[in-house]
């Protein structure tokens, strides 16, 4: 933290994802099996909650602008090839935990992110296609789950693998 009082280590997360009130954190917790793990803990890292996921590797999470939910995409993996095969698309509620399903995607290495008012997500990555690889992105809304696929729209493609490391929704002025 800025102050110093919160200068720690927090044994078993990773990717550790503040609240955009700072009441909690929210990170990928190690577990032993092959479930996902998303913890909710104070920014201390006391009152841990744990949340398993369906799936077999967390990839991506994202806070609401709001703080009331977070966004998680699990990739689908074959224990056996490891390839995988597309994402599950979850949304939970901070304070009670429910979760929802979304579509589920093929992006490969996905990101997420939240519109500023909170009421769409964005869903960006990388895509196989003819004679190489494309980023692919689909505008989701929050409240009727509906998919609009924006993978036309961006127009990079390349015969070298794309990677979206990061991203920002950036509001209009």
């Amino acid at each position: 933290s800025l102050d110093g009082k919160l200068n720690q280590a927090l044994e078993g997360i990773t990717g550790p994802a503040l609240a955009p009130d700072g009441s909690q954190l929210a990170s990928e917790a190690t577990a032993t099996t092959a479930q996902n793990i998303l913890a909710f803990t104070s920014p201390e890292g006391g009152n841990r909650r744990s949340y398993p996921l369906p799936g077999n590797n967390l990839v991506n999470y994202a806070w609401s602008p709001a703080g009331d939910a977070i966004s998680a995409i699990v990739a689908i993996r074959s224990d056996y090839s490891g390839k995988v095969s597309g994402n599950r698309n979850f949304l939970i509620e901070a304070r009670t935990l429910a979760i929802s399903e979304y579509a589920q995607s093929n992006l490969l290495n996905p990101r997420v992110l939240w519109s500023p008012d909170g009421t769409y997500l964005f869903w960006i990555g990388t895509l196989p296609s003819e004679g190489g690889y494309k980023i692919g992105g689909s505008l989701v809304n929050r409240g009727s789950k509906q998919v609009s696929d924006l993978s036309p729209a961006i127009g990079l493609a390349s015969p070298d693998y794309l990677v979206v490391t990061n991203a920002d929704w950036l509001a209009l002025p």
